[in-house]
């Protein structure tokens, strides 16, 4: 929390510090990370980036919120593509079957 705030220091200076003079600032920084512990970095890093287009320091409800706009780019998916004719499909889902079929449910299941 330390560094992201640094970073929003750099955007805002004293209008940042303003914002919580006389605060603890142990405390401010204890409040964002529980509030933002299920967020990746990626979000935090973008909501890092969007903030410092802001006309005034974000709080935290628009700090989260720009979090919840991140979206992943999806050149960085990793895909596996398939060359198996519809013949080897259906082979595998039969041999799927039949090991569900043994070794977890005792009963046929069709995939």
């Amino acid at each position: 929390m330390e560094k992201m705030f640094q970073k929003l220091l750099l955007a805002y200076g004293n209008q940042l510090l303003a914002k919580w003079q006389g605060v603890d600032m142990q405390m401010v920084y204890q409040d964002w990370a529980e509030s933002m512990q299920d967020f990746s970095l990626g979000a935090i890093r973008y909501a890092i980036e969007k903030s410092g287009n802001m006309p005034h320091p974000p709080n935290k409800g628009e700090f989260i919120e720009t979090c919840r706009e991140y979206a992943p780019k999806q050149n960085n998916v990793f895909r596996i593509g398939h060359q198996l004719t519809p013949e080897q499909q259906q082979k595998n889902r039969e041999r799927l079957n039949g090991l569900v079929q043994k070794y977890v449910t005792g009963r046929e299941i069709k995939l």
